[in-house]
């Protein structure tokens, strides 16, 4: 089974940004090609939450491989609440580890500003499922309920690993020695 390694990681300034979401994620892959080489790929995953909602925008995980130049490679959003950053991680190292793919991009964003308190609680309420919000649960309280099982049941360990891009800037098995190798209990 191949091993998996983040290559390079690139990231933005964010804070309450004027700018629609894709020119965020544009700016993000600047950064990402600034740490290193994007090309080739062999998929695109595009992760966000309620983009339609918050932002107005659709289609990103095509406009982001579009942007890239990239075509004939699945071209993915993942959307998974406040973990879609997680679960891009998790779908890249599988699609490595099983071997469908070599080089997977993986660009998250999101873009909340620009409504009210109250409209922002409302959309982020409506990211649970319907039977749990009639039994009162908000994102806020399942946050605080799984930081109290891990505080309180389980050794909790965060690992982040990151390889450096050879000299041509393939993030094959000539770095081995240079990163931290992601297993699959690690993702």
């Amino acid at each position: 089974m191949a091993t998996a390694y983040l290559a390079a990681v690139g990231m933005i300034r964010f804070g309450r940004r004027r700018e629609p979401l894709e020119a965020l994620l544009l700016e993000a892959l600047d950064a990402l090609e600034r740490a290193g080489p994007i090309l080739p790929l062999d998929a695109v995953l595009v992760g966000t939450m309620n983009a339609e909602e918050f932002a107005g925008s659709g289609n990103l995980a095509t406009f982001v491989a579009d942007a890239v130049g990239v075509s004939g490679v699945p071209a993915l959003r993942l959307e998974t609440a406040s973990s879609s950053g997680a679960a891009l991680v998790h779908e890249a190292a599988w699609r490595i580890r099983s071997g469908r793919a070599r080089r997977v991009l993986c660009v998250a964003g999101e873009k909340m500003a620009g409504h009210s308190t109250a409209e922002t609680t409302r959309i982020l309420a409506e990211v649970l499922a319907r039977e749990e919000r009639q039994y009162g649960a908000s994102m806020p309280a399942l946050a605080a309920l799984e930081r109290g099982e891990l505080l309180l049941d389980a050794p909790v360990v965060l690992l982040l690993g990151l390889a450096l891009p050879s000299e041509d800037g393939d993030a094959g098995d000539g770095d081995r020695g240079r990163g931290v190798v992601l297993r699959r209990e690690d993702v």
